[in-house]
């Protein structure tokens, strides 16, 4: 079962490192060691999944996750502005019985921004994450949700269970936090490649002179 693709330049990313104790979420658990440490680091981010156990794979590890990358990479290719680019790297971990993916994204578009991405997928997952645990880690409330039938972004959840969290106060540069979880017989599966759940979100990384 799998999820939501890697569609980058719309916004996305993370939580709050003190509040991590509190997810129980495998999902949750992994986006908040594995995502929010080095945040505004492509190469940082990297060094740092891997010192805590996540393995470097390539796309062919899983169909599901072969699938996602090659949209994201198509999302990403801008035939109008061709210097945009995207890298990425792919990493995989056992959690308890879940086989977990970490995909990381650094989409950089010049004079525009760099975006560092990260993705949590539980490709097997058969239903979606509490909420709450995202709103423990984040310290953020959920800005919507699809299962709100009175918002605009009221889906069928027989199709997908979304929420979003806004840019939480304490992570400065941080994008909004995705939690989906698509089901397998959805007809979205075919539009985003997977069915599961992801837990995704984004930031920005400083300018050389914003470090100064």
């Amino acid at each position: 079962m799998r999820q939501l693709a890697p569609y980058l330049v719309s916004a996305l990313i993370i939580g709050a490192s003190a509040n991590i104790a509190l997810a129980s979420s495998p999902v949750v658990d992994a986006f908040g060691k594995a995502c929010l440490p080095e945040r505004l680091s492509f190469e940082k981010s990297k060094a740092h999944a891997e010192t805590i156990g996540w393995k470097q794979v390539l796309d062919s590890d899983d169909p599901e996750l072969k699938n996602v990358m090659a949209k994201s990479v198509a999302a990403a290719n801008d035939p109008e502005n061709p210097d945009w680019k995207m890298a990425y790297n792919l990493y995989s971990k056992q959690a308890n019985d879940k086989r977990l993916y970490l995909v990381m994204t650094r989409f950089f578009a010049p004079d525009v921004i760099t975006l560092i991405g990260c993705y949590i997928y539980d490709f097997d997952a058969s239903k979606p994450v509490e909420p709450e645990q995202v709103s423990a880690l984040l310290d953020h409330k959920i800005a919507y949700s699809s299962l709100n039938k009175s918002g605009d972004a009221f889906a069928d959840p027989a199709k997908i269970i979304s929420y979003v969290w806004g840019p939480p106060p304490s992570l400065p540069r941080q994008f909004d936090t995705y939690l989906s979880y698509i089901p397998e017989n959805s007809p979205l599966v075919e539009k985003t490649g997977f069915s599961g759940i992801v837990l995704k979100s984004s930031a920005s990384q400083p300018r050389p002179e914003d470090t100064k």
